[in-house]
């Protein structure tokens, strides 16, 4: 090697010229050729424009292509000739294209393909714009209860899916969690150690370890053969704590460390490290972190359930429904109509008529206090605390499609993820009802029974028709943002126009999903980026790596 300087002889490894000090510019060592990459574009170049990879792990790797005959965006993972010429390894390749070919979920990445060209298999998966969620919670930090909430039901729905199919997934991480970009949809992808609980007890033996150590349930670590349903939801839970809180519940420095706190230790209470996490949603993800695979929820249907119930609406009991009824309508009425009478009161101070309409309210009031003590005292007998108790009979009422109290909202609520213009659509609307209630239709009976303030009743009017007026353009304008995100006819979004916020069977299709401004809300800001990201299919080389001992 020379300088350019001064033309010396040098040392291959110098970094300075010995004769003139000039600094040496060294090239970058050229980027490895990928020679599977090869293989695989000679193999199925004429179907497929391999794009570039996506992720490579131990059992091979995934690309993005771009099937020509349907013109559209694919993962293809590809085990590499050698490990092909593995027994053990071909089948479970094999295995985990069946296993995948059988499930057909909107939260489960769907299988095209399987083939096997000059040694080397692939199949073909569907591609998923977007990131892992272990990806979303480096890049946004801890999600809130209902972000996680709405995201953990939809895992829920995969799994008890899956379960129902035989197929226990085994290997539960974020990593193997894609977050579609557009919608904030989960998918559950990565079922290379997947167990068919019939069919593939030959290729798991006693004492062999299936899974990534920070996420094994304690019957995984143990070696155990009959794992079953409720490991995924040991899995689940660990994915789950951290999702809320950034955290792992075992603080483990090594794998084997994990593995040795698994069966030894139980996990810090999650409430310790994320204090502002929903209390059913901390006492769901306790459940699921049982050691004992007994005292874990049944299924995913039923931790599902306790997450989002599927009705919405027959979740209270007749007395809570009772109580939210005085709360959230009868009593604002009764406060209107009693403010209303002392203001003629003042006007007419000797008027029988409104002293004896103002008794018979003071009557109903005493009434509606009575029987709402007598609920309490019974809802107090069926263990419901107070605090409970008060909480329920004020949330959010069936009726309400407005603006509420965060902390009264109902399990699900999408409010906060709406787009701003369906927002401020329904906040009008609220505020324009309010006022016509409370304010425009007792004035005009006041100045109408006084026959005196025309101007005040012409007032009124102008201001309810402008209300309406104003109600009109931002209802259109909430329409056409609707309709340019999901694509939909102006009819459906309409309907969601008046849809409450709590029916998450509405929000949870994958058209309307669209609509809703990202899956998660994250406690602290997110770092801004300006380049997308895009999925790595669960083939990573990070410290995690799936475990087969």
């Amino acid at each position: 090697m020379r300088c350019r300087e001064c033309n010396a002889d040098l040392p291959a490894e110098a970094r300075f010229c010995l004769a003139c000090g000039a600094r040496i510019e060294v090239a970058a060592p050229e980027a490895p050729a990928d020679a599977l990459l090869e293989v695989l574009v000679n193999a199925i170049g004429f179907q497929y424009r391999i794009e570039r990879l996506l992720g490579r792990g131990g059992m091979g790797a995934v690309y993005l292509a771009h099937e020509l005959a349907l013109d559209r965006d694919v993962a293809i993972k590809v085990l590499p000739p050698e490990h092909a010429s593995t027994p053990e390894l071909r089948e479970r390749f094999k295995r985990e294209a069946r296993t995948a070919a059988r499930l057909t979920h909107p939260h489960i990445v769907p299988l095209h393909t399987f083939g096997e060209v000059s040694g080397l298999l692939y199949f073909v998966m569907g591609y998923v714009a977007g990131e892992s969620l272990a990806a979303r919670i480096r890049r946004q930090g801890p999600f809130d209860s209902e972000g996680a909430r709405t995201l953990l039901a939809s895992l829920c729905d995969a799994l008890d899916y899956a379960h129902r199919q035989g197929i226990v997934h085994r290997d539960i991480k974020p990593d193997n969690i894609l977050i579609e970009a557009n919608s904030g949809a989960p998918l559950l992808t990565d079922f290379g150690i997947a167990k068919a609980t019939l069919t593939d007890a030959q290729l798991t033996t006693a004492g062999q370890l299936m899974g990534t150590p920070h996420y094994m349930s304690p019957e995984q670590a143990m070696g155990r053969a009959d794992v079953g349903p409720r490991s995924d939801l040991y899995s689940l839970g660990l994915v789950a704590y951290e999702m809320l809180s950034g955290q792992r519940p075992f603080e483990a420095e090594s794998p084997l460390d994990a593995l040795t706190q698994r069966l030894t230790q139980a996990p810090r209470p999650l409430g310790s490290i994320a204090a502002d996490v929903a209390p059913d949603l901390a006492q769901a993800i306790s459940r699921c972190l049982q050691k004992d695979p007994a005292n874990r929820w049944p299924d995913a249907k039923s931790l599902r359930e306790t997450l989002m119930p599927t009705e919405e609406e027959s979740e209270f009991a007749p007395p809570v429904r009772v109580l939210q009824t005085i709360a959230t309508i009868v009593l604002p009425l009764v406060l209107i109509a009693f403010g209303y009478l002392r203001v003629i009161a003042a006007v007419h101070p000797d008027s029988q008529t409104i002293d004896r309409l103002t008794n018979v309210l003071a009557s109903f009031v005493a009434g509606m206090v009575v029987v709402s003590v007598v609920l309490v005292v019974r809802l107090r007998v069926e263990g419901l605390d107070l605090k409970g108790i008060m909480l329920k009979a004020l949330q959010q009422p069936n009726w309400w499609r407005s603006w509420y109290p965060r902390f009264l909202r109902r399990r699900g609520d999408v409010w906060d993820r709406l787009p701003r213009t369906m927002r401020q659509f329904r906040m009008f609307k609220g505020l324009l009802l309010t006022y016509m209630f409370a304010v425009f239709v007792p004035l005009q009976f006041m100045t109408l029974w006084e026959r005196r303030l025309p101007t005040l009743r012409q007032l009124l009017f102008v201001a309810a028709l402008t209300g309406l007026s104003l109600l009109f353009v931002l209802r259109r304008r909430a329409v056409t943002d609707m309709r340019a995100r999901s694509g939909g006819a102006v009819a459906e979004a309409a309907a969601l126009l008046n849809t409450p916020t709590w029916r998450v069977s509405v929000w949870r299709r994958t058209p309307t999903a669209s609509l809703l401004v990202g899956t998660t809300t994250s406690r602290r800001s997110a770092q801004s980026e300006s380049n997308p990201t895009v999925t790595r299919l669960a083939n990573s080389n990070d410290d995690d790596r799936s475990t087969q001992a």
